[in-house]
C-alpha cells in the first residue's frame, strides 16, 4: 500500500547510531526539533528529496507517514534511519541504505519500540 502522506523532510544528524543505543538515540531524535535540512551536513542523495523518501517508505511497506529519518551512520556506515509508528502501537525503526528505493530497500536493521 502506498504511503498517502508525505513523509518529513530528512535531517542530517550526524549521530552515531548503533544498535547498543539505538533505543536511547532514537527518543532524542524524537525530541529534537531541528528544521529539516539543518545539522553538521545537508541530507544529500536519493533521500534528501520527497519523491525518494515516500519510494523508500513504499519499499519498506509502511503504511503511514514516518515521524522522523535521519541521515546517519549505523555502525560505522551511512545509513538512514527511519521512524515509523507500529501497528498496534509503538515505534518501528528501520535502519537502511541511504540509497533506498523500491526493489532494493538496503534493510540492514529492524526493531520495535515500545
Amino acid at each position: 500500500m502506498a504511503v498517502p502522506l508525505s513523509p518529513p523532510a530528512a535531517v542530517a544528524t550526524g549521530t552515531a547510531y548503533t544498535r547498543a543505543r539505538l533505543t536511547t538515540q532514537v527518543q532524542a531524535l524524537l525530541a529534537d526539533r531541528r528544521v529539516a535540512g539543518a545539522g553538521p551536513t545537508a541530507p544529500r542523495g536519493r533521500l534528501a528529496t520527497p519523491a525518494g523518501l515516500r519510494d523508500c517508505v513504499n519499499a519498506l511497506g509502511a503504511t503511514g507517514a514516518p515521524l522522523a529519518v535521519d541521515l546517519a551512520t549505523f555502525d560505522g556506515s551511512p545509513a538512514a534511519i527511519f521512524v515509523l509508528p507500529a501497528a498496534g502501537g509503538g515505534r518501528e525503526v528501520w535502519v537502511v541504505s541511504p540509497s533506498c528505493r523500491p526493489g532494493a530497500d538496503g534493510t540492514r536493521y529492524f526493531t520495535r519500540l515500545p
